[in-house]
């Protein structure tokens, strides 16, 4: 199986795509394919594609979050790091701890070690890589939820796919209990409760359990036929029964994608181990490098975890938001990430910000107004995105709001204007990619992004 990433291969823009010799036939076209990756093939799962990311960089950086300092009830003014290492030891034995409970026949009968749901209902977190790269190693299917999912749909999704343990906040647990109470989550037995805030790697672990909650909880659930854990006894359990890998194939589930169910239940698009590890090597040509990518987008749509594992392989590392979208750009600031992946709905606010700047009357606005206007006409001459004057003068603001470092941007979800994304490309003097239509397809495609100097928005 090859998980090399494919060469890099310069080429005319004006000849991205080669025809298939012999592919032409009367009435069609040729069948084309990239010019870039011509002669490049893989066959490969995720699995496969993280493990060599590991290998390749076992004691960089890989997942990193803002601590919570419950002196002061604020998240810290920097990031702790998980490397590498840390992240497969603890996916390891969450893993085995997992495991280990369907051994005990605790997950429910016929419940072997894979092939069954594990379900994630959190915010992004470094603890959703972790659950979500041990459901690969092991050969289980992940299904995550969005946070802001009412009760019914929440509880849709988990009975859908036939979840046998959860891995949630206390804020949801209630939410939960109460549906199995009511007889909605037949298939659920094991509930894993995490902080609602990550402390630091420092934190005495007695200091993060709450022995009354989790009694409650327990109490509760016992009358649901579900067991309550914390995150420390699932991995203890699993420190204490390490079991091998069981790497899926190419064709074994790997997530179930729900919707947002806007026309009637959710519905979900099955991911395959196989298009986790095209993907992931595919996309990543697009980038080389390590680099840091902000995570902050719902884990539950595949356009975040698209991005994120295509971070992961190419030896980036990936900052998680403290959870509160209002201080996203606090959280930027302090990260300095190189990769920006959006929304248009975020992007069009960046750019109407500008915009109103740049129509305000006075000097400020003229000067603006005259920064724009050379540097779009750079960006048209030759794609050039930097400007010596404006960008130290003018511009770096701008920058700095977003860590001051961004040289990717991503947008997806959703077609965003060609004007936005010229803007944005001189103001932030960074390339914009954009992709959209088809989300969830665009997973097992390998994404569809347009060159990053076109205007006009592409999809998948």
């Amino acid at each position: 199986m090859t998980t090399d990433l494919p060469p890099e291969v310069h080429f005319p823009l004006d000849k991205q795509m080669l025809p298939v010799p012999g592919s032409k036939q009367p009435g069609f076209s040729s069948i084309y394919k990239s010019a870039a990756l011509a002669e490049y093939s893989t066959s490969c799962t995720v699995y496969e594609t993280l493990l060599r990311a590991k290998d390749e960089n076992l004691k960089s950086d890989v997942a990193g979050w803002r601590p919570w300092n419950p002196v002061t009830k604020d998240f810290e003014k920097h990031f702790e790091w998980y490397t590498h290492e840390e992240v497969e030891e603890e996916r390891t034995a969450i893993g085995s701890g997992i495991g280990a409970l369907a051994r005990q026949g605790r997950l429910g009968d016929g419940v072997g070690q894979t092939e069954f749901t594990v379900g994630i209902w959190t915010l992004n977190r470094p603890e959703f890589m972790i659950i979500d790269y041990s459901n690969i190693a092991y050969s289980r299917r992940t299904v995550s939820l969005y946070e802001t999912y009412d009760a019914a749909s929440a509880q849709y999704i988990i009975d859908h796919a036939e979840t046998r343990i959860l891995f949630t906040t206390p804020n949801h647990v209630g939410v939960v209990l109460a549906a199995a109470q009511a007889g909605k989550l037949p298939l659920l037995k094991a509930i894993v409760i995490l902080d609602s805030f990550r402390p630091s790697k420092q934190a005495v672990k007695a200091a993060l359990v709450d022995p009354l909650r989790d009694t409650l909880a327990k109490e509760w659930a016992k009358t649901c036929g579900i067991e309550i854990f914390n995150w420390f006894e699932i991995l203890d359990l699993g420190r204490n029964n390490i079991a091998a890998h069981i790497p899926p194939n190419v064709d074994s589930i790997h997530s179930f994608c729900y919707t947002s169910g806007t026309t009637g239940n959710p519905k979900a698009a099955i991911i395959t181990a196989g298009m986790g590890g095209y993907v992931s090597t595919a996309m990543a040509f697009h980038k080389r490098g390590a680099y840091t990518l902000i995570s902050y987008l719902p884990t539950a749509h595949i356009y975040a975890r698209l991005c994120e594992i295509v971070a992961v392989r190419t030896g980036g590392r990936i900052g998680y938001f403290c959870g509160d979208t209002t201080r996203l750009l606090e959280d930027m600031a302090i990260l300095k990430p190189q990769m920006f992946p959006s929304v248009p709905r975020v992007l069009n606010r960046i750019a109407a910000l500008v915009q109103a700047q740049a129509a305000a009357p006075g000097l400020k606005g003229a000067l603006l107004r005259k920064a724009l206007a050379a540097k779009i006409a750079n960006h048209d001459r030759d794609g050039t995105l930097t400007h010596a004057l404006y960008d130290r003068l003018i511009f770096s603001k701008v920058q700095a709001l977003l860590g001051g470092r961004v040289e990717y941007i991503v947008s997806g979800s959703a077609p965003i204007r060609g004007d936005v994304l010229k803007l944005l490309r001189v103001v932030l003097a960074g390339l914009a990619y954009v992709g959209s239509g088809g989300a969830r397809s665009s997973y097992p495609c390998g994404g569809a992004a347009k060159c990053p100097y076109c205007d006009e928005p592409g999809g998948a």
